[in-house]
């Protein structure tokens, strides 16, 4: 009896991150709930802007585009506080949403991959500043 042999490729990191990109742009509505009940927002660039364009913005980010300032101010300022993904009716994780839009707009400054992403200490510290 032989034995056949399959063979798997493991997908990229990068392959991961586009299907999780291609996730978001499809389930997102641009409600702009999440952005509507971030407590980051008002202390921001982004504060007074219509939570719709903030959303567009991000999503603009991720399929390659300039996106606009404050979706830019937004991503950049995240803390991580989880608030957003209780309030998306379209399960979406707009957390995660906008650590992939930081992602984008670092490599575009050239500070590489995923660099000065949060992580759960600094949640924490920037939490008790909250």
């Amino acid at each position: 009896m032989e034995s056949t042999k399959v063979s798997m490729t493991m997908p990229s990191l990068q392959d991961c991150v586009d299907r999780e990109i291609e996730e978001i742009l499809q389930k997102c509505t641009r409600c702009g709930r999440c952005a509507e009940v971030c407590p980051i927002i008002p202390h921001t660039a982004a504060n007074g802007t219509d939570p719709r364009a903030i959303v567009q913005g991000v999503l603009g980010l991720l399929r390659g585009e300039a996106g606009n300032a404050a979706a830019v101010a937004w991503t950049e300022a995240c803390a991580g506080s989880g608030v957003c993904i209780q309030a998306c009716p379209e399960q979406v994780n707009p957390r995660g949403m906008l650590v992939l839009a930081r992602n984008v707009v670092n490599v575009r400054a050239g500070d590489g991959k995923f660099k000065g992403h949060f992580s759960f200490k600094s949640m924490g510290e920037t939490t008790r500043v909250l």
